[in-house]
């Protein structure tokens, strides 16, 4: 995704806020687009900036923005690793691998395998379609989720919000006894 695209400006702000703001640092894959963006805000504000890097053959090399890196073989290695320890979860437009990230964090906090924290879906022109879809097909036509699931994510198209939502969230009581 280009600079010159809103949601890259989005992304930087919000890469920015997460760390000025919230004090926290800011994880991606540390690829091009909407990643650099979000690395690009939180270097420019001083923060750390982390990408976990995968190997694919038309992404080979980690943006410039980013502080720290840890590169990954595998998929699985890294979808662990960014699923591990976050306070929140904010996704943009993005491709194949954001919907398997997007739907792998859904069913690990569906099913109380890690921590319930805010997933945010940055864009709702993007979004909206999807749930109209889970609404339509998989919740009213097939029964294969329920309607509460759709309080394990939240749709936006405000960087305040955002923040707001991740300030708000308590703590869960899982990562302060991970010690």
């Amino acid at each position: 995704m280009p600079s010159r695209e809103p949601a890259y400006a989005k992304a930087e702000e919000l890469g920015g806020r997460i760390v000025r703001d919230l004090k926290y640092a800011v994880i991606t894959g540390g690829g091009p687009g909407i990643m650099e963006a979000a690395n690009k805000g939180a270097f420019d504000a001083g923060g750390v900036s982390l990408g976990m890097n995968e190997s694919l053959p038309h992404e080979r090399f980690i943006n410039a923005y980013v502080t720290h890196s840890i590169k990954f073989s595998y998929f699985f290695s890294r979808k662990v690793m960014l699923m591990f320890a976050a306070e929140a979860y904010v996704f943009f437009p993005g491709g194949f691998g954001t919907f398997d990230e997007l739907f792998g964090v859904l069913t690990l906090i569906q099913t109380n395998k890690i921590p319930r924290v805010p997933v945010l879906l940055v864009d709702s022109a993007y979004w909206n379609p999807l749930k109209a879809f889970l609404e339509k097909t998989m919740e009213e036509t097939y029964h294969t989720i329920s309607k509460k699931d759709f309080n394990l994510f939240e749709i936006t198209d405000s960087v305040d919000h955002v923040i707001e939502t991740i300030k708000s969230a308590p703590i869960s009581e899982w990562w302060r006894n991970i010690n």
